[in-house]
This record gives structure tokens, C-alpha cells and sequence, in this order.
């Protein structure tokens, strides 16, 4: 990954338990934005007790990177992830869809300050029914290069 590349939902951390793929891409629409591409694809190493399949995890996003003026930047990004398990029972399944917005001023060799806004809702199946919740985040990050 490149040492400006940023992925809104902390799309690279990591899932315990799991095995398999992780791609992204960067690539320039001019000289003041550029498309990041992730895409995630996982399954449970180890089978849990009571279980024949392992369960799946799917996860993809995309955001548009502008560069404005005086070390300001803004972020547009979206993401689609889906977790299931197949002949589960019970049935699990869920899914989590977002969009995130962001501003950021950078600080030349110092760091940088980003506002991030993030809107993500949650569906999911169980047991006991359909399940549904919609959460809006705000965070201030910063950060110092040395």
C-alpha cells in the first residue's frame, strides 16, 4: 500500500479467525482526485463447535480523494460488506452498507487533521428474526509523522 493510502471503516484491519484475500488500488482521474479501490474476501479458519460451514465475510469499498488548496483534502467514500454462514442453524446473516464523508488538512512532513462523518446500516438475520440499526459517527483524527 501506498504511504497515502486510506481506506474508510477500518476496511485493513483484522478479523480473528479468518483466512483469505485482500486487494486495493489507487488510481489518479486528474491531477487533483483519485479512486482508491478495496476488496476483502475472508472465511473462518477454524470451524466453531456445532458447525459444517465456515462462514464467509465479503467486504468492498471505493472513495474519491480531492486535493484541494492550502494542505485541505476531502474524502467521498462507500462501503458494502456482507458476513454469512450457509446451511447455518440458525441462520446468520448480515449486512453493512456506509458512506463515509471526510475533510482533511494536511501539514507538510508534520501530520495531518481529519473530521470524518460515517453512516452505516446494519441488517441482519438470526434466530430470532430480522434485525435492523443505523448509527452516524463523528471522529476527529490526527496525526504526526516523524
Amino acid at each position: 500500500l501506498s504511504r497515502d493510502f486510506s481506506t474508510p471503516y477500518s476496511a485493513l484491519s483484522y478479523e480473528a479467525n479468518t483466512e483469505g484475500l485482500r486487494a486495493s488500488a489507487r488510481a489518479p482521474l486528474g491531477d487533483l482526485v483519485s479512486i482508491d479501490l478495496f476488496y476483502k474476501r475472508l472465511r473462518e479458519a477454524e470451524l466453531p463447535p456445532n458447525e459444517t460451514n465456515r462462514a464467509q465475510i465479503s467486504l468492498a469499498g471505493a472513495s474519491l480523494d480531492f486535493v484541494l488548496r492550502g494542505g485541505f483534502g476531502a474524502v467521498l467514500g462507500w462501503l458494502e460488506s456482507k458476513r454469512w454462514r450457509d446451511e447455518a442453524v440458525p441462520p446468520s446473516d448480515s449486512r453493512r452498507r456506509g458512506i463515509v464523508a471526510e475533510l482533511r488538512r494536511d501539514f507538510e512532513k508534520i501530520g495531518a487533521l481529519r473530521l470524518r462523518y460515517e453512516r452505516v446500516d446494519n441488517e441482519g438475520m438470526t434466530s430470532s428474526g430480522a434485525t435492523e440499526s443505523k448509527t452516524d459517527m463523528y471522529s476527529l483524527y490526527s496525526s504526526i509523522e516523524f
